[in-house]
């Protein structure tokens, strides 16, 4: 399971709705009293039987949904090995190498922060 800080009680609720009904995805928004005021998520739970091409969906739809509503896009998670403090390339991890870097690997899964990044 995921979770999508979004922080708004009325926008939760939208960008669910949005999902649902411009790209037929269900993301389940979570409001008070299950989460204090101001900290409203929205929860995604991705099952075995979601292939690829729907998670790639779900994030294309996500995306477009962000950038209707003119949000910004950033996340709450550090993004640099937590060894080395480079970039992670969250492109090329799969779930067994998503664990603290030992640095043995770094040059597989780190690359160098561009201008443009």
């Amino acid at each position: 399971m995921w979770l999508v800080q979004v922080g708004d009680p009325q926008l939760v609720v939208k960008l669910a709705n949005e999902l649902m009904s411009k790209h037929g995805i269900y993301l389940q928004p979570i409001n008070y009293p299950t989460v204090p005021r101001g900290e409203e998520l929205l929860r995604i739970a991705p099952t075995p039987h979601h292939t690829v091409e729907m998670m790639n969906h779900l994030v294309s739809a996500a995306l477009q949904v962000w950038k209707d509503n003119e949000l910004e896009l950033h996340s709450i998670h550090s993004v640099k090995c937590e060894l080395c403090q480079r970039p992670v390339r969250h492109d090329v991890l799969t779930a067994r190498h998503r664990v603290v870097c030992d640095g043995r690997q770094c040059h597989d899964y780190i690359v160098e922060a561009t201008a443009a990044a």
